[in-house]
């Protein structure tokens, strides 16, 4: 970095450009769990192990057409309206659902972790 008057000054100095000081700064103060969420350019849903929706980032509301608050804490399918989500068994237990793309492309992205992209219905 060199040196640069005043020479007696000893601080460090650590430098980072402006749009990565502003970036990285969000960070070191802590982010919202949404404000992280919708970093993402794409639809993002976190779901627990049954597939009941716990957070959605805004592009996932635009998607689905709902708010969060009428996404989060509904399976998949109830947040979606699938019209077998609806039958007495439920979202993830009729005879339609293990034919369900959806759900078991979610399900098996939660099972290997790996990303599943243009699956074909």
């Amino acid at each position: 970095m060199g040196e640069k008057e005043p020479l007696d000054d000893k601080r460090v100095s650590h430098t980072i450009c402006f749009d990565c000081y502003l970036y990285y700064s969000k960070q070191m103060k802590g982010i919202s769990f949404d404000e992280y969420l919708d970093r993402f350019e794409a639809p993002v849903l976190i779901v627990n192990d049954l597939g009941r929706i716990l957070a959605a980032n805004k592009m996932a509301e635009q998607v689905i057409g709902k708010p969060n608050d009428q996404i989060a804490g509904f399976l998949g399918g109830e947040a979606m309206e699938c019209e077998y989500a609806r039958l007495p068994e439920g979202c993830g237990n009729t005879i339609h659902c293990p034919a369900c793309t959806i759900r078991n492309t979610v399900m098996k992205t939660m099972e290997t972790g790996e990303p599943h992209i243009h699956v074909p219905v």
